[in-house]
């Protein structure tokens, strides 16, 4: 254990040294969301067979949810294919979650009505992240522009032109350079 704690301690530091309070909050909060998600994963891993019966029960007898995993998994592919991923989507998402534990938020969202988009939204942002993150894996960028975004341009000219020009060239996604 004293090992993770001097890897966690470096990681901190080095993103407090490159990027200030602002950085080391972003790994605080990456490494948050990891944590979460492997918990989550691990859940439905040990319980599957029972989360496989229980979800095609339901969806046998709620078209809604058919419909909302299909939305779901259609903008997981649309954004592999076609969308970069996007640090302030992530960050919606993680503060989204985040918000969602307080239960007097979740109550004042419950009784505007808007809980379900509210979810929803969280939802987008997780399919946006995740195909995003799978698109910055199958179609690496070839490029970082001056205004922070990726592009995959396939050439030089003319590469983030509408983008205030062209920071660095052959950059690791952003995701990747914060557990460098």
């Amino acid at each position: 254990m004293e090992g993770l704690e001097i890897f966690f301690k470096g990681l901190f530091v080095s993103a407090f040294r490159e990027y200030g309070l602002l950085g080391a909050l972003a790994v605080a909060l990456t490494i948050f969301a990891l944590i979460f998600l492997l918990a989550v994963l691990k859940a439905v891993w040990i319980h599957r067979a029972a989360i496989k019966a229980w979800f095609l029960a339901e969806c046998k007898d709620n078209p809604q949810l058919r419909r909302g995993t299909a939305g779901f998994l259609a903008v997981v592919a649309f954004s592999t294919f076609f969308l970069p991923s996007s640090p302030w989507v992530a960050a919606l998402f993680i503060i989204g979650c985040i918000v969602l534990f307080v239960k007097n938020v979740r109550i004042r969202l419950a009784n505007a009505k808007i809980l379900n988009k509210f979810v929803l939204g969280i939802l987008l942002c997780l399919g946006l992240t995740a195909g995003g993150m799978l698109h910055d894996i199958a179609f690496p960028p070839t490029a970082r522009c001056e205004d922070g975004t990726y592009t995959s341009s396939s050439h030089h000219s003319g590469t983030c032109s509408w983008h205030e020009g062209v920071a660095e060239w052959d950059p690791d996604p952003w995701w990747q350079e914060m557990f460098r």
